[in-house]
């Protein structure tokens, strides 16, 4: 009986410890898979027009960083540019609300984006803080059309002021449907929205005949040197190296914030 007894203490003894060791790697994958990832930077050549940086969206100490990075590049290197991954729509309102004197817009902007990482009181800040020591900045939006609604009022703004027939509302509608299209079916597309990302970018880039500049996206679009494939397409950066060749400069925010 003894015997017996000291046999199932250590069933149990073992079975807690495999309990333990299971929690543990349970957490440290989670911890893993959420955590920033500091990245190496990607300086292809001396000759970079294309300036990215990789981010985690909404976070302060990466904004304040962006916005340190974004106001050297304005002042030192005359850069007026500023790609964002937000909607066209978006960009085009923040643009508006530049010239404004007051946050009405960019207030409707914050608003829509409620349950969204864009919806922090950091991401506002930094707006508020280009708006003040910027104030030349132009953004430019080339994601897909994540807030239906935000695109609307831009529509509504556009109507109001006779541009129903500029090119402005037909990429705006462009930009919706994209989104209308990205979310349809339940299952998110995640190739389109890479694809989408890549041909908002050119169109934006190319308009501005080489004029250097400035991008702010989410890791997973920005690093050039990625030559990761998900959904058979690989991400934005790789597939704007290869269109473009070596004239983009590329780096972490986590890194430089470490």
């Amino acid at each position: 009986m003894k015997i017996n007894r000291i046999i199932q203490k250590k069933k149990i003894l073992f079975t807690i410890a495999i309990i333990a060791i299971l929690l543990m790697l349970f957490f440290f994958i989670k911890w893993y898979t959420s955590r920033d990832i500091a990245k190496e930077p990607y300086y292809p050549s001396n000759t970079a027009s294309i300036y990215l940086y990789g981010e985690y969206h909404g976070k302060k100490k990466y904004l304040d960083k962006e916005f340190e990075l974004w106001k050297y590049h304005y002042e030192q290197n005359g850069m007026r540019d500023l790609f964002i991954e937000t909607e066209y729509y978006t960009a085009q309102m923040l643009n508006i609300w530049l010239q404004e004197p007051d946050d009405e817009i960019l207030n409707v902007i914050y608003n829509n984006n409620e349950g969204t990482l864009a919806h922090t009181q950091a991401q506002l800040d930094f707006y508020r803080k280009i708006k003040e020591e910027c104030p030349e900045t132009v953004f430019h939006g080339t994601d897909i059309g994540h807030i239906r609604e935000t695109g609307e009022w831009y529509l509504n703004y556009l109507e109001e002021n006779g541009m129903k027939d500029s090119r402005e509302y037909e990429l705006t509608k462009e930009n919706i449907l994209q989104g209308d299209k990205f979310y349809s079916n339940g299952e998110l597309d995640n190739s389109y929205r890479e694809n989408c990302m890549v041909e908002n970018f050119i169109r934006e880039y190319d308009i501005l005949n080489k004029t250097p500049i400035m991008g702010i996206y989410g890791d997973g679009h920005a690093d050039p040197s990625d030559t990761t494939v998900d959904d058979n397409t690989h991400h934005m950066a790789f597939q704007l190296k290869e269109y473009y060749g070596d004239i983009i400069q590329y780096e972490s925010i986590v890194t430089l914030t470490r």
